[in-house]
C-alpha cells in the first residue's frame, strides 16, 4: 500500500495531504478531510489523481511509470511525501 503525507502552505495557511493507495482502495484526504475515495483498485496503479485545495487544483503523481515514489504538485511547486504513514 502506498501511504503518504505532503505538507504545504498555501496563502498562509499549512496543509496536511494524505494519499492512500491500495489494492482494493484508497482515498484522498486535505486536513483530516476526505476529498476523494475509490473501492477499487485503480486507486493503486493510478500515475495522477487531481483534487482541489481550497480553489486551486492539486495532483498526487508517480514520478514515472514504474515508480513506487509519488509526488504533490500544487501551486506549481512539485512537493516530496514529509512522510509516509
Amino acid at each position: 500500500m502506498n501511504d503518504m503525507v505532503f505538507q504545504i502552505t498555501s496563502q498562509g495557511k499549512n496543509h496536511v495531504v494524505e494519499y492512500k493507495a491500495g489494492i482494493d482502495c484508497g482515498e484522498v484526504s486535505v486536513d483530516g478531510n476526505v476529498v476523494d475515495s475509490k473501492s477499487s483498485s485503480i486507486m493503486g496503479v493510478l500515475m495522477k489523481k487531481s483534487f482541489k485545495i481550497g480553489d486551486k487544483f492539486a495532483k498526487v503523481r508517480r514520478r514515472d511509470l514504474l515508480s513506487e515514489e509519488w509526488d504533490l504538485v500544487y501551486g506549481g511547486k512539485v512537493y516530496t511525501p514529509s512522510k509516509s504513514l
